[in-house]
């Protein structure tokens, strides 16, 4: 929950890439490429003892507990309303999967390839 929280912050403060990169040069970090890309896996990644094989599905169901805007202190109650960890992580790539197809719909409309 303390990462959920953590991360929140941050991106509501416009500055989590930037503080990423003052974490990661402050502590000489060696960070994955994916870890780089999504806030609550960097988190995950540095602050939080879990086997490697579940950090994307933790950082999944965090990634769309924000994406429905649910506040810190409700998390445990969403993630349960929504069938848990993996459900979450489930629902939250299937989201990105829509998006990313409304985003090349989008881009076909305007005449643009890739």
């Amino acid at each position: 929950m303390e990462i959920y929280r953590v991360g929140r912050k941050w991106l509501r403060s416009n500055k989590a890439k930037e503080l990423r990169d003052a974490v990661i040069e402050l502590k000489s970090l060696r960070i994955d490429s994916r870890a780089r890309k999504n806030i609550f896996r960097f988190l995950i990644e540095v602050g939080y003892p879990v086997r490697k094989t579940y950090r994307s599905r933790y950082a999944n169901a965090l990634r769309y507990a924000h994406a429905h805007n649910c506040p810190s202190e409700n998390l445990a109650r969403f993630m349960k309303s929504r069938g848990g960890i993996e459900k979450c992580d489930k629902s939250f790539r299937a989201l990105q999967r829509k998006r990313s197809r409304e985003q090349a719909q989008l881009h076909l409309r305007r005449g643009i390839t890739w």
